[in-house]
């Protein structure tokens, strides 16, 4: 590696210690692994459905990136008012949280028959004329 390449390396490393980044992305993810944790003896005690495990962790993953983000803008002393680049991320963010959440929950609580959805397409292929001696 060049002087400069290290130098970036060794800047970028400074820029999230100083800003706090590593702190709060190992925060995070103990404090979501402990609610798991917890969520898991529930479910287990209550006998709650696994999807509701599944969107929880899907939750807590989604908010990892929020979580670093508002770690970044926010973690530099003196630089706590939001910008226009972080709450478009955090938008971003949010909007696709949703998203999941609802395709997650109308995956889980729509009624599935078993049978195949019905075809548009009428067929074109001739009947069988053995099968129709047989029906009468």
């Amino acid at each position: 590696m060049t002087d400069a390449t290290e130098e970036e390396g060794n800047n970028l490393w400074d820029r999230l210690r100083r800003r706090k980044v590593v702190q709060w992305g190992i925060a995070y993810a103990a404090g979501a692994w402990g609610l798991l944790q917890v969520l898991q003896f529930l479910a287990d005690t209550y006998d709650w459905p696994v999807q509701v495990l599944r969107l929880v962790t899907l939750a807590f993953a989604i908010g990892l990136p929020i979580a670093l983000t508002l770690a970044w803008y926010h973690g530099d002393r003196g630089h706590q008012k939001p910008v226009r680049a972080e709450l478009a991320i955090v938008a971003l963010l949010r909007c696709r949280l949703h998203r999941s959440l609802l395709t997650g929950l109308s995956l889980r609580f729509i009624p599935h028959s078993g049978r195949s959805a019905p075809s548009c397409r009428k067929s074109s292929a001739p009947r069988n004329p053995a099968q129709e001696r047989e029906s009468k």
